[in-house]
């Protein structure tokens, strides 16, 4: 899963990182995270499917040029054969005034 995740994001930002992006990375950048998900377990405890909650975050310059960075990313992942990406809610802006940022995060339901 983090490796077909991986290549999605980085054929549309080559400056995609995991869990954090290092001081001073060139704006736009994408940064994403797997926050938590679900065990599905047979009756023997093997494992049926892998779940995870990805949260994808995109920082840049402005507003706009990280929403619609966010919109090249949902197109990318709705429709993946080798994984079933789905919004788990609508997209929320944020703002780092230290580095004068604007981030669009939105968290992810992924299954494998």
């Amino acid at each position: 899963m983090e490796a077909i995740l991986e290549a999605t994001l980085k054929a549309l930002c080559p400056r995609t990182f995991v869990s954090v992006a290092p001081s001073g990375t060139q704006t736009p950048f994408v940064v994403w995270q797997q926050t938590g998900g679900r065990d599905v377990s047979y009756v023997d405890n093997g494992n049926a499917k892998r779940h995870a909650r990805v949260q994808i975050s995109v920082w840049a310059s402005t507003p706009m040029q990280a929403s619609g960075l966010r919109s090249q990313i949902e197109a990318a992942l709705r429709p993946l054969e080798s994984l079933t990406c789905t919004p788990s809610a609508a997209h929320h802006m944020a703002y780092e005034p230290d580095t004068k940022l604007h981030g669009v995060q939105q968290v992810w339901e992924i299954w494998a």
